[in-house]
């Protein structure tokens, strides 16, 4: 199993830097938005966003789906910097920590994703039985969610503690 995780961190991790890439050069022309400084209710909000969304891409992962609202966050992230009038080094030089742990659960929701289709045609073609299709199940809803979850909160308060004060702190460079 370890051979096929290294696979599908390959692959996503190849995916990840083209979508990436594919942002960053994106068309958009650079905005002039400034940076308003976050407080604490800004990382629960930003939190509890980022988690109905990572929760809505396990929900839809379960069809197969999940990837392509990973890459378009991705995608995302990459074009991040067009929203600002800062240099991009400056924008990806505050904001890699808390975008890293992002990634990080975009990774794992992948993999979970893979592993749940991997899963279900086993199961379909009767190569594993109903109790280790409802093991691997169990395991994503007691340790994965929860997991995933620890992740972004860190990245939630990271993102305003951290990566806001950065981010003034070079727009007003």
């Amino acid at each position: 199993m370890r051979c096929y995780r290294k696979s599908i961190v390959v692959v996503f991790s190849l995916l990840s830097l083209l979508f990436f890439f594919m942002g960053f050069y994106s068309s958009e022309e650079p905005a002039n938005h400034s940076i308003n400084k976050l407080i604490f209710i800004d990382a629960i909000t930003i939190f509890l966003l980022n988690s109905a969304n990572v929760l809505v891409w396990f929900i839809i992962s379960l069809m197969g789906v999940s990837p392509i609202l990973i890459l378009k966050s991705i995608f995302g992230m990459g074009a991040g910097w067009h929203a600002l009038s800062i240099s991009p080094f400056m924008y990806y030089g505050s904001s890699f920590v808390h975008g890293f742990l992002e990634w990080l659960v975009c990774l794992l929701v992948f993999i979970f994703t893979v592993e749940h289709l991997a899963h279900l045609i086993s199961y379909i073609r009767k190569k594993i039985t109903y109790e280790q299709l409802k093991q691997f199940y169990w395991k994503t809803v007691k340790k994965t969610i929860p997991a995933v979850l620890l992740i972004l909160l860190a990245a939630a308060f990271i993102e305003v503690y951290v990566s806001n004060r950065l981010l003034i702190y070079f727009q007003s460079l």
